[in-house]
Parts: structure tokens; C-alpha cells; sequence
């Protein structure tokens, strides 16, 4: 049985909606993911800075040597040094 105009014209409009909100939902899932990572990568780069700052800390004011504080902290000497 064919459709109406009328039917026609809904069940387009009603497809066209569909599209848009399944392509509104994988906009906002492919952000959510985007965010999610550069969270994760921020928290990575503030931990990393703060065992730079601790380590410098330690050389400079408590005496440590670079290598002892490279051990403690579990990072690389170059790591400390680079800059």
C-alpha cells in the first residue's frame, strides 16, 4: 500500500531525526573519549612534574645525589637533567 504525502513526508522527517541523533550521540561519545584522555594525560604530565620538582628538591636542599634520587623516585637520571 503506498504512502501518503502526508506519510511520506513524516517518515522522512522521522529518518532525518534519527540520523541527527545518532551522529548528536557519536559527537558527544567521541568528546566524553577525548576528554577522558586528555584528563589521563594531564594527570600523567602533573605527576611527572612533581617528581621533577621533588627530585630537584632533593639534590639541591637535602643533598641527594642524582643518582639515589633517580632510584627513590623510580624515573631515569636523564629525566631529572633534561630541560
Amino acid at each position: 500500500m503506498p504512502l501518503t504525502e502526508q506519510e511520506e513526508y513524516e517518515y522522512l522527517q522521522r529518518n532525518r531525526l534519527i540520523r541527527q541523533l545518532n551522529e548528536d550521540f557519536k559527537i558527544k561519545k567521541a568528546e566524553e573519549k577525548g576528554e577522558a584522555k586528555g584528563r589521563e594525560e594531564g594527570r600523567a604530565e602533573g605527576e611527572a612534574r612533581g617528581k621533577l620538582e621533588t627530585a630537584r628538591k632533593l639534590i639541591s636542599e637535602k643533598g641527594w645525589t642524582l643518582k639515589e634520587t633517580a632510584h627513590f623516585l623510580c624515573i631515569s637520571p636523564e629525566e631529572i637533567t633534561q630541560d
